[in-house]
Parts: C-alpha cells; structure tokens; sequence
C-alpha cells in the first residue's frame, strides 16, 4: 500500500512558487532585452569616448571651448524645456479629460525624467500613470493620455524634420524626408480622435464599470502636435547654442541644429531598448554633426550635450522631489499631516 504519511507531492506550479513558466519566461526575455540595452549603450558611448580620446589633440587645436558658464546655462536651458515640454503635455492630458494644475504636470514630469534612464519605457509610462493616479486621477484616461504623448512627440518630431529639411542642404537628412513623411501621414491616422476613442471605449470593456469617453475634434490634435514641435524647436536651439559657444556654429546653420537635434532624439526615443537612447542619439547626432563641423567636435558637442541633459534630468528630478509638497494631491497632503 503507498505510504499516505508523505502528505501530497508538490507540483511544479507550486514548486515554483505559484508563478506560471509562461510568466518566468516573459521575465527572463525582459531581463535579457534589458541587458541588451545597457550593452548596445556601452558600446556606444565607450566607442564615442575612444574617438574622443583619439583625437584629442585635433580636439584642441579646434578650439573647443567649454566653460562653467557655458555648462551653467544650457542646464539652465535644458531645464526650462523640460518645464516648457510639461506644460505641452498638462495640454495633452487635458484633451482625454485628465486634469492637472501647472506645478503638477511640471512635477510630474520632472520626477519621471529619471526613470526614462531605466532600460526599456516601461518604468517610465507606468511612473507618470501612477503619479497621475496619486493625484486623484482616473488611471485608464492617464494611461491613453501618457501612451498617447509618446505618440504625438515622435509625429511632431518627424514633422519639424521635414520643415528643418526644406531649410537645409543637408544630404544625410534630405535622403530620409520621404520615411519621415510616411511616419507623419501614419502617425496623423492614429492620433485621429476616433482612434482615441475607440481604443478608451475598447478598454473600458476590458474594465467593467468604468465607462470612460474622450471628445475632442481634429484641431486639438492639429494644435497639440504644433505645441510639441515648438519644444523640438526649443531643443534644437539648444543643441545651436552649445555648438555655437563651443565651436563658433554660424548662424545659417541654425535650422540645420533644429533638425539635426530632432532627427537625432527621434532616433534614439524608438530605440526603446536602450535606456533614455543612451549612445544611439550620440552617434546619430555625432554623424549628422560632422558634416558641419570636425569629426572630433562633433563627438565632443554630442557627447557634452548628453552629459548636460542628464544632470538636467536629474536636477529636476530633485527639485520635483524637494518640491514635492506644493505639487502633491490635497488628500496626500492631508494624510501625511495626519
């Protein structure tokens, strides 16, 4: 007779500790997709760095010419477009019916900043919708509106290239106009407010009981996608005012920093792989860059104007969180006083 004393015999579900292989597996792809980012964002940068390194000498008889002012003001700068690219996105989440005051979108998207620099842009989309969330608003039209961002910031940038084009001479960006355009036309199909709507009515299905409904016409679209290419503008007048104080840009190249900038960020936010498109925007503005200035320069000015965006990053990360008790929702406030 089998022996009952042994009580049941786990199986491998319950060996596992309840989680489905299915799931494990999800989370070793995840892992290993996070890996290959950090590694593609090393390599990247590491190669950036020995160029520099390389030619350093070239690098100095260029007359490159960083300062403490210089550094000083573009975080300065940095730091006004990230303020200034908050209040585009409190515009856009109030279009799908999410309301926020202007110190909690800013607050919001400054304490996000950091986790963009966590591979992949999971951390990122899900930070903003719970922040969102903390703030007494509803997590499903926080979730289309923050998804919907992403959308409209690569479509807007895509556009800004084209007009930067018809303003350029430049072969390298002039050559890729016809896929932009393409991204464009695509892009103005899903930010459509039909689309919208049904995909918030599709995921209120998936939620019984929260009925959720979006209304807005074409033009908010048409004027949310002219409020984002203003701050690719405002990035891309950075980009010129580092390269102008570093290496003396010409003023007729203004237009082409705009695009370049644009083109260069478009590039390196789809590499959703590599965390904040660490190396992948670098070497594409390095490339673009070189057709105006030296090889060494431009590696210089990329690899500057991402150490400067960082600490941007960062700094308004801190001050959100210094900050955090003038932007938090009243009833946090009132708990923590309790």
């Amino acid at each position: 007779m089998p022996d009952d004393t042994q009580g049941p015999v786990p199986d491998d579900h319950a060996a596992s500790g309840g989680q489905p292989a299915q799931a494990r597996g999800a989370a070793k792809g995840r892992r290993f997709a996070s890996a290959v980012g950090l590694l593609v964002a090393v390599a990247l940068l590491a190669g950036l760095a020995w160029i520099l390194y390389a030619r350093w000498s070239e690098l100095q008889a260029e007359s490159f010419r960083p300062s403490w002012w210089l550094v000083v003001s573009t975080v300065v700068a940095l730091l006004c477009y990230n303020l200034a690219f908050s209040a585009q996105w409190r515009a856009l989440m109030g279009a799908v019916g999410v309301r926020l005051s202007t110190a909690e979108a800013a607050g919001i998207h400054l304490l996000s900043q950091a986790a963009k620099y966590v591979p992949g842009k999971v951390v990122l989309l899900v930070g903003k919708v719970y922040l969102c969330a903390r703030q007494g608003s509803d997590v499903q039209l926080a979730t289309v509106g923050v998804v919907w961002a992403q959308a409209i910031v690569v479509v807007s940038g895509a556009a800004v290239v084209i007009c930067a084009s018809l303003l350029t001479t430049m072969p390298e960006i002039r050559e890729h106009r016809s896929l932009l355009l393409v991204v464009c036309v695509a892009g103005m199909v899903c930010l459509h407010p039909a689309v919208i709507r049904f995909v918030v009515r599709f995921g209120s299905r998936l939620l019984p009981g929260h009925t959720r409904s979006v209304s807005m016409s074409p033009w908010v679209v048409l004027g949310l996608l002219c409020r984002f290419a203003f701050t690719w503008v405002l990035y891309g007048l950075i980009l010129y005012w580092l390269a102008w104080r570093l290496h003396g840009m010409p003023l007729r190249h203004l237009s082409d920093c705009v695009g370049i900038m644009t083109f260069a960020s478009v590039v390196g936010f789809l590499a959703f792989l590599v965390p904040a498109g660490l190396g992948v925007r670098e070497a594409t503005l390095s490339f673009l860059l070189s057709a105006y200035v030296p090889g060494s320069v431009a590696v210089g000015i990329a690899l500057t104007h991402r150490v400067l965006a960082t600490a941007a990053d960062f700094v308004g990360a801190l001050l959100s969180l210094a900050l955090h008790s003038y932007w938090q929702a009243p009833a946090e406030r009132q708990a923590q006083s309790r």
